[in-house]
């Protein structure tokens, strides 16, 4: 493998140089540097792969980009806790870097070459790499898709207040539901993001439906043939985003809040 370009760098100012149109997700993700460049095979000028290093600022900011753009055909790898391949790509978060490696075609000599840097990069950054993202042992495990655990940013679920909040996906008694937990910095953040989540569904349509569960201060809308129930529980805004029925709902926040309040 040989050189094909020279190296690349990008900050947050010129990030949308490189990858227009995906930038604002990087940006938004706490984005600090990239570095990128392209390698071919010496033997084959029409075989080449190119390397993104992203330097995210911390593990939580990396895993962030990493699980929004988890591709469905992933195959796990072994070289970190995420990691996977696809045909002609390998994607790894670890430690504050996010790394992609696209390759022109698929190709197992590529994809080895591929492996080989992302095990040099853990090896030569280990000081970096032994933050871990606690949080996703948060949910519930029952009825979890946990390949769909993700981290996002901002403007989460369309409202411009609501960031930094880990979803994942369940089925349960076969209809789906998405659970959802911010932690925030004081117990009054989190309940004014509930309220101010509320008003927001209701503003656009959503209506208020009763609900028995025994959380305090639980309040459930219906908008757009869902339904979203919504809590709070400590330092915790959390609930239940577009379950496909009430009872599903319910059923998912009993079992999500009473995990969180084991971590308070």
């Amino acid at each position: 493998w040989i050189t094909m370009t020279p190296p690349e760098a990008f900050g947050p100012d010129d990030l949308s140089e490189k990858i227009n149109g995906k930038a604002e997700l990087y940006l938004s993700s706490g984005f600090l540097h990239l570095q990128c460049q392209r390698f071919k095979a010496a033997n084959q000028s029409n075989l080449w792969t190119e390397i993104f290093i992203y330097d995210m600022g911390n593990a939580s900011n990396a895993f962030s980009v990493f699980s929004s753009q988890r591709r469905d055909d992933a195959e796990p790898l072994e070289l970190s806790e995420f990691s996977y391949r696809t045909e002609n790509a390998l994607f790894l978060a670890y430690g504050p870097y996010y790394l992609e490696m696209v390759a022109s075609a698929a190709s197992e000599s590529i994809f080895e070459m591929m492996q080989a840097v992302a095990e040099n990069f853990i090896r030569d950054n280990q000081t970096e790499g032994n933050e871990t993202i606690t949080e996703q042992m948060l949910f519930p495990k029952f009825g979890l898709e946990e390949k769909s655990i993700s981290l996002l940013s901002a403007n989460v679920f369309g409202y411009h207040a609501l960031d930094q909040v880990f979803i994942a996906t369940y089925t349960l008694k076969n209809k789906q539901a998405t659970a959802f937990f911010s932690r925030r910095k004081i117990p009054s953040e989190a309940e004014e993001l509930a309220l101010g989540y509320h008003t927001f569904l209701t503003n656009f349509g959503g209506t208020d439906v009763e609900t028995n569960i025994r959380i305090r201060n639980a309040t459930m809308v219906n908008i757009m043939d869902s339904y979203d129930l919504m809590f709070t529980c400590g330092f915790f805004f959390a609930g239940v985003h577009e379950a496909e029925s009430p009872e599903t709902a319910e059923r998912l926040a009993d079992m999500l809040y009473k995990r969180l309040a084991e971590s308070n």
